[in-house]
C-alpha cells in the first residue's frame, strides 16, 4: 500500500510526502498492529486443531533477519520487505518531491529522510465537518420503529448473553432484511458463535451499542 500511495501522491502533484507507520519489518515480532484486520483473522479462522497461536508461528519460516532501523538499531525483516524497501528507496531518489519518514522504530529506507524539527507545525488546521443533526434518508423514511427492546435485552443481560444475542440478531434480520443485517452485524455474530471470548463479546456489544444509538433518530418531527 505504501508503494501505491507514493505513486498516487506523485501523480496528484503533491509537493511533499510524509510516510507514517512505515515499518517494513516486524517490530517486537509482530506483523500487524494489534486489533487490525490481519491479526483478528488469526482468531476468526482458528480451529480446535489449528489455534491462533499455531497460525501466528508462520513468521518463523519467512527467513527473518535483522535490518538497520531508523533509530540507529535494528529490526527484524525478511526478503519480502526488502522488495518494498528497495522500491521505495529507488522511487524517492528518482523523484524531486521531498519525502520524509515519520516512523521512529521502522526499517531504515535509504533516501527517505527523517522529518526536521518542527515538521508540520506550520500546516493549516483542518476543520472536521460537524456531526449530522438528522438521520439519513433511509432511517428518516422508515415508518416503523426498530426492535430496540431486543437489543436492550443484550445490553442488560448477564448470564443469558448468548440467548439475548440470538433474539436480537433474529429481530435485526427481520426488520432490516438478511442482506443489510448480515453486512452490518454478521461478522461479529459469527466470531462470537465460533470463538466466544471477552474479545468477541466486545465486538457484539459494539454492534448493540451502535444500534441503540439510532434511538435518537425516532420520535422526532
Amino acid at each position: 500500500m505504501a508503494t501505491a500511495a507514493f505513486s498516487l501522491a506523485l501523480m496528484m502533484g503533491c509537493r511533499e510526502v510524509a510516510f507514517a507507520g512505515l515499518d517494513l519489518g516486524y517490530p517486537m515480532g509482530l506483523s500487524h498492529v494489534k486489533g487490525s484486520q490481519f491479526e483478528e483473522a488469526l482468531h476468526r479462522y482458528s480451529r480446535r486443531l489449528s489455534p491462533a497461536e499455531t497460525r501466528g508461528l508462520g513468521l518463523r519460516g519467512t527467513g527473518l533477519s535483522k535490518r538497520p532501523s531508523v533509530d540507529g538499531g535494528s529490526i527484524l525483516s525478511d526478503p519480502r520487505m526488502d522488495v518494498f524497501r528497495d522500491w521505495i528507496s529507488a522511487a524517492v531518489r528518482r523523484s524531486s518531491v521531498p519525502a520524509v519518514n515519520l516512523s521512529r522504530r521502522g526499517s531504515l529506507v535509504p533516501g527517505l529522510a527523517p522529518p526536521p524539527a518542527g515538521y508540520g507545525d506550520d500546516w493549516p488546521l483542518v476543520k472536521l465537518p460537524p456531526p449530522p443533526t438528522a438521520p439519513s434518508p433511509i432511517l428518516r423514511n422508515s415508518t416503523s420503529v426498530p426492535p430496540f427492546e431486543a437489543f436492550e435485552g443484550v445490553a442488560a443481560s448477564k448470564e443469558d448473553f448468548s440467548v439475548a444475542v440470538e433474539a436480537a440478531w433474529t429481530a435485526g434480520r427481520t426488520y432490516w432484511g438478511d442482506s443489510v443485517w448480515e453486512s452490518w452485524a454478521g461478522r461479529a455474530k459469527r466470531t462470537w458463535d465460533r470463538w466466544p471470548s471477552a474479545r468477541s463479546r466486545r465486538a457484539v456489544e459494539e454492534i448493540v451499542a451502535l444500534t441503540l444509538d439510532w434511538r435518537r433518530f425516532w420520535n422526532k418531527d
